[in-house]
């Protein structure tokens, strides 16, 4: 086994670590909102949050233009695995701090990468930050830093297990956890490298392609993107929207500019 490979195989082990803590918190909330806590909680995670995305940023230069590695023009997506060309496409619009692209990718994450890994259908990962706004955009940035360390699916993990709290320390905390550390990435997480990588992926799904909520989720063929419906946000639901696009199925996913089912994730004015 290649040294990439066991460095893998450790960030896999310690994001499931994280994802069984992060479903403790879970159950503790549950808790918590039975005696009425969880109001105060929030109420002080938000004026915490609003602090530090006010404070957030470094007064160093950054290129504006600088892309992660895999990204081929401004605001472009992410691939799982080298894109086939005769494969359909998937492309997931997400957030950070959104709790259902959270969920989804807890759900589908592993089926997708093991479809993009195949050759079945080329997977694609584009950010918008509507949900978190600057604490997105930094965690966001943190994630474009990782992929050029090669661990991009095992940090984004370790980011949803630590939801809603994006600072530079913290960010740096979940990547130890899965292996990513040293002066260039922590640089690049601190400086943010990636920023204007991120702003013109949220421009472009917001006002080219008319996403207004998380996650969106698109078949594309050619110029067109029909959206996959809440409802077929599972492995069985999402493969059959892939047929159904490539001509193999029955029922195409509904055309429409954004996805239903998370209303709650709507993009702010």
């Amino acid at each position: 086994m290649s040294a990439m490979s066991n460095k893998k195989a450790e960030a896999r082990e310690r994001v499931k670590a994280m994802r069984e803590e992060q479903a403790r918190k879970e159950r503790r909330r549950e808790q918590m909102m039975r005696f009425g806590i969880i109001g105060a909680v929030l109420v002080a995670v938000a004026i915490i949050g609003v602090a530090i995305a006010t404070t957030r940023g470094s007064t160093d230069p950054v290129d504006p233009d600088a892309q992660p590695v895999g990204v081929t023009e401004s605001g472009g997506g992410v691939s799982v695995a080298e894109p086939v060309a005769d494969a359909p496409t998937l492309e997931v619009w997400f957030d950070f701090s959104c709790p259902h692209c959270r969920d989804f990718e807890t759900a589908n994450g592993g089926f997708l990468s093991e479809l993009a890994g195949a050759g079945d259908a080329n997977v694609i990962y584009r950010p918008v930050t509507f949900v978190g706004q600057l604490a997105s955009v930094k965690a966001t940035n943190a994630w474009a830093c990782s992929l050029d360390e090669g661990l991009g699916e095992e940090y984004m993990d370790a980011i949803y297990s630590i939801q809603g709290d994006f600072t530079d320390n913290q960010l740096l905390s979940a990547a130890e956890g899965v292996g990513l550390s040293g002066d260039a990435f922590e640089s690049c997480v601190e400086d943010g490298a990636y920023e204007g990588w991120v702003d013109a992926s949220h421009s472009l799904g917001v006002n080219d392609f008319g996403v207004n909520s998380t996650p969106t989720i698109f078949v594309v063929n050619g110029d067109e993107r029909s959206v996959v419906e809440a409802s077929q946000w599972t492995q069985e639901g999402l493969r059959a929207a892939l047929d159904a696009s490539a001509g193999d199925g029955d029922t195409a996913p509904t055309e429409a500019p954004a996805a239903e089912g998370a209303a709650e994730d709507e993009a702010e004015d």
